[in-house]
């Protein structure tokens, strides 16, 4: 409440915060500067993340931290996320590529409810293109080649598709132009269950 004052609004839900300064239906239409906010440097997150072992009495590669950096496109979030689940496994011992694979099982487990919350809130037409862009992302989610790859439907049905998907901020176009899942995490999980062998149930009908 003070004259010479600024606010900061901040937050994953990108769509939600575009729509608040960029529609001209919205009370603060065209009142903010839009700045993006880039993953943060690797070798940041590197150094914390041998600092941050250390302290905990665990010696941890620059391998295995860049492994945790790459795997987690350095959002801070995940990177924190996914270290403290190998801190968990590795207990007092050093950490190594074998507590970093763990780590991140235990992570995607844990992330499991959320996760398949998600995907069965989609529809299905919503949810076949989501596991597509998560096991390709692409710049032409519309061309022949890419929907007849991944068995997706009609054009207009995909261009709905990916307007709920943006809008729910499962979905975003990058710098570079491609389409592609906002989180890293949700992109493992996917392709993980993706290539599980489906179950083959046998049904057995019984007198009643």
């Amino acid at each position: 409440h003070q004259t010479n004052c600024s606010y900061f609004f901040l937050g994953s839900r990108r769509r939600i915060l575009q729509d608040m300064f960029n529609q001209k239906t919205r009370p603060f239409y065209n009142m903010a500067l839009k700045e993006e906010l880039s993953p943060l440097p690797e070798n940041e997150v590197l150094s914390f993340l041998i600092r941050r072992f250390a302290d905990g009495g665990n010696i941890c590669p620059e391998k295995v931290a860049r492994q945790i950096a790459k795997i987690t496109h350095c959002y801070p979030y995940y990177v924190q996320r996914l270290a403290h689940a190998i801190f968990e496994i590795a207990e007092n011992e050093d950490i190594t590529e074998a507590y970093f694979s763990k780590g991140v099982s235990k992570m995607l487990a844990e992330e499991e409810a959320s996760f398949r919350a998600i995907e069965t809130a989609l529809a299905p037409g919503q949810k076949k293109f989501l596991r597509a862009l998560s096991l390709e992302p692409t710049p032409k989610p519309f061309a022949n080649a890419y929907t007849q790859k991944h068995l997706l439907g009609s054009r207009t049905t995909l261009k709905n598709a990916l307007k709920k998907l943006e809008g729910l901020d499962h979905v975003e176009k990058s710098k570079d132009g491609y389409h592609r899942l906002t989180d890293p995490v949700f992109v493992l999980w996917l392709n993980k269950i993706q290539v599980l062998p489906v179950p083959d149930y046998h049904i057995e009908e019984e007198n009643i």
